[in-house]
């Protein structure tokens, strides 16, 4: 029987990330009611760069279902289908089949409509929903033939659409996994990149062929929307009208990269590379295939629990893997720096929400700070007057998300819970900055 994972009584608006991308054959179920007075809801695939894949929109205000994929905050040409099988008041089940060229769309069991793809499938990292509807149960189901006892090593990604191309990076970033590529260098090619991306948008790693350019290799890092200090390789392995393999590999300090077997250059890292979430391809080529390689001495891409050892560059960040559910904890490890002000734990949502900000102050009276911040707007500030933190001193912050809060203990004392302002099923992602060393990052499952 093929792999699933169901999420039950989310809270609306609802966001989750989609456990173990979306391939051909995956199929989500959406089971909910209707509410009485409902004039649309939408389900969205939503994209790394926010793009919507897939817009699905029953419209009792139009008695019409409008499908619609959005590209760089722009709709594109609406479909619609007169085949309403939503009521008022009424239980209702989605299924949503990932298919080679379309997403194929049942409702209570009967086939409604398939929508083709206009966009790469695999930039998809999260399923949104929202409208005038209760949310049931939400079922990510893997296809059929995927049965596994363990997970692969290797995960190989065949594009079937022209770039940009645009995957997440399956599984834990750590040192030795490798990204693969395999393509072709169109004839009149100028130049084309490879781009590891992070959570917050920023660029590890901008890895650029340039034939238009004296046939330099360009190499950067983009942080805050600002490049830095380029990297250029006069060496060109790359000729045009030719095929080309790429071998990436994540290291400790370093990206290692070789081309058809030869290893032509390290760029350095100017961001923890825990951060990447993602790679994005474009340029004048076609790409064959792209495989993303687990380190040997890695059994297993996703561990419960599981460790992270965070890189000496700051800030911290990683994705949590397998996403939040009720009971996971996050405990982390460190050492508060001699003449620390503050620093922060934040728990991050797809769209940059702040779910949890926990925020010690020794500056500011000794307090701890929590909020959340929707939509760039903090909410109402939480103080805790209890300061379990000292400079020069060792901590382990243990916080576990429960159903309606984050408890959060300090060297094994609890010492406060913050009730959810948003679904903790939308967070992604886990960021610290501030004056401490970090040793260690441990994330467990109930």
């Amino acid at each position: 029987m093929a792999g699933s994972a169901s999420i039950c009584n989310p809270l609306m608006p609802f966001q989750s990330a989609i456990p173990g991308g979306l391939s051909e054959g995956k199929t989500l179920t959406i089971e909910g009611l209707v509410h009485n007075d409902c004039k649309r809801f939408a389900v969205n695939f939503i994209c790394f760069n926010n793009d919507v894949a897939f817009h699905f929109n029953p419209r009792f205000d139009k008695d019409n279902i409008a499908c619609n994929t959005k590209l760089s905050n722009q709709w594109g040409l609406e479909e619609r289908t007169d085949h309403m099988l939503f009521g008022h008041n009424e239980a209702f089940e989605i299924t949503i089949t990932v298919l080679r060229s379309a997403f194929k769309v049942s409702v209570n069991g009967d086939h409604i409509l398939e929508y083709r793809h206009r966009i790469s499938y695999q930039g998809i990292q999260s399923l949104q929903l929202n409208g005038d509807i209760t949310l049931n149960k939400v079922t990510f189901s893997d296809p059929p033939s995927q049965i596994s006892t363990a997970p692969e090593k290797q995960l190989s990604v065949a594009p079937n659409y022209s770039i940009p191309f645009q995957s997440a990076i399956p599984g834990r970033i750590s040192d030795g996994k490798t990204v693969t590529i395999e393509g072709l260098v169109h004839s009149d090619c100028n130049r084309f990149t490879v781009n590891f991306l992070c959570f917050n948008n920023d660029t590890a790693f901008h890895f650029n062929p340039r034939f238009d350019e004296d046939n330099t290799i360009v190499c950067n890092t983009k942080l805050d929307n600002k490049w830095g200090s380029v990297e250029r390789t006069q060496l060109m392995p790359f000729e045009k009208d030719d095929s080309f393999e790429i071998i990436i590999i994540i290291m400790e300090h370093v990206f290692q990269v070789s081309v058809n077997r030869k290893r032509i250059l390290e760029y350095h890292h100017r961001v923890s590379y825990q951060g990447i979430q993602s790679v994005l391809v474009k340029g004048d080529i076609t790409l064959l295939n792209v495989t993303f390689s687990e380190p040997p001495a890695q059994e297993s891409p996703v561990l419960s629990p599981y460790s992270v050892t965070p890189s000496h560059l700051k800030p911290f960040q990683c994705a949590i893997l397998g996403g939040i559910s009720d009971g996971k904890t996050v405990t982390i490890e460190g050492l508060v720096h001699s003449g620390c002000k503050r620093f922060a734990v934040n728990f991050l949502c797809f769209n940059n929400d702040i779910a949890f900000y926990f925020n010690p102050r020794l500056d500011d009276g000794n307090v701890i700070v929590c909020n959340t911040k929707l939509g760039d707007k903090w909410g109402k500030v939480v103080r805790i007057p209890n300061m379990p933190f000292s400079e020069e001193e060792p901590f382990q912050i243990a916080i576990t998300v429960l159903e309606h809060m984050f408890e959060v203990s300090v060297n094994g004392d609890n010492v406060l819970e913050y009730r959810h302002r948003v679904s903790y099923q939308a967070i992604k992602s886990l960021y610290i900055n501030g004056d401490v060393t970090l040793t260690n990052v441990t994330f467990s499952e109930p």
